[in-house]
């Protein structure tokens, strides 16, 4: 009988031991990094389906392997085209690579917004052209805001590259 007493007592004790938690204080909120992840948006007519690359460069001209893929579902109205970089991107400049669909067709766009951190900048379709230079894979009509991607030599490979003037605006962003 004795035993059994010991046993149960013995299972009441283990029993208060697991439901009494090790609880550790709070912890102190986590000091946000000084670097804020960094978010490229592009809001966009894409009519078909296909798959965007978006390279970054960090502190040097060398885009390098920064890049970030995104798929895109066609879609005759607009939409936004997401790129969520790294936390500890540095974004000095872009290359916007529209796509791999050959018969993709027209593309309009409509705005683009760099977020880094809590600054924000914003390219209007009408300073899209203004901020991004085509390469020879693409037909740009900058008064509708709009470009088609172009097979050169049997390659298809449509992509903006970032010039000067954003590369300086991207410096106060960061």
């Amino acid at each position: 009988m004795d035993h059994i007493r010991n046993g149960i007592a013995i299972c009441l004790l283990l029993v208060t031991l697991a439901g009494c938690k090790n609880e550790k204080q709070a912890e102190p909120a986590k000091q946000e990094s000084a670097k804020q992840a960094a978010q490229v948006v592009v809001e966009m007519v894409v009519k078909n389906d296909d798959l965007f690359q978006l390279f970054y460069t960090e502190g040097t001209s060398d885009f390098g392997p920064n890049s970030i893929y995104v798929k895109v579902s066609g879609k005759a109205e607009s939409q936004a085209i997401v790129f969520d970089l790294p936390g500890d991107a540095i974004v000095g400049n872009l290359r916007f690579d529209t796509g791999q669909n050959e018969s993709q067709g027209e593309m309009i766009v409509n705005k683009m917004v760099v977020k880094i951190g809590d600054k924000e900048l914003e390219i209007s379709a009408a300073d899209f052209f203004k901020y991004f230079t085509p390469s020879d894979y693409v037909k740009a009509d900058p008064a509708k805001f709009s470009f088609t991607g172009l097979k050169v030599d049997g390659i298809y490979d449509p992509f903006f590259s970032g010039n000067n003037e954003l590369v300086e605006v991207l410096k106060k962003i960061n």
